[in-house]
């Protein structure tokens, strides 16, 4: 049983990673925000995560909408879609806590795939660091 209920933000919640943690989470007694570029598929698999959960857990947004409506943000978007993603929501995710599950991402395909030291760490500020002009 939680002690606190939580608003998550799953940017990229369409896909397995994010729809199955969000399946997850809600079950737990989370709210859960699904992200996506598109609203209208975001809504699709909202009503069939709360057809399984049962208690309209799960609510649908775009990405930017989702970003500022948690308390928590998860990126579960493909490598290649994380720079566009966080560019996207940079302004609504801080202070929040933000999480990164690097989505479909073979280091050997891609050797920029950045792996943080830090255990808690916020994904847009580390982009911000990286991508950032001497």
């Amino acid at each position: 049983m939680i002690t606190r209920q939580l608003n998550i933000a799953i940017l990229g919640g369409t896909g397995a990673e994010g729809s199955g943690l969000a399946l997850r989470w809600a079950k737990a007694g989370h709210r859960v925000i699904l992200g996506s570029r598109s609203a209208e598929k975001a809504a699709k698999v909202r009503d069939r995560l709360n057809g399984e959960v049962g208690d309209g857990a799960v609510r649908a947004l775009d990405n930017r909408a989702a970003a500022a409506a948690a308390e928590i943000i998860v990126l579960t978007v493909p490598h290649l879609a994380q720079r566009a993603t966080v560019e996207i929501v940079r302004l609504e995710t801080v202070p929040r806590r933000t999480a990164d599950v690097v989505s479909q991402a073979r280091v050997h395909q891609h050797p920029a795939v950045f792996v943080p030291q830090q255990p808690d760490v916020d994904v847009v500020q580390l982009h911000r660091q990286r991508n950032a002009r001497p």
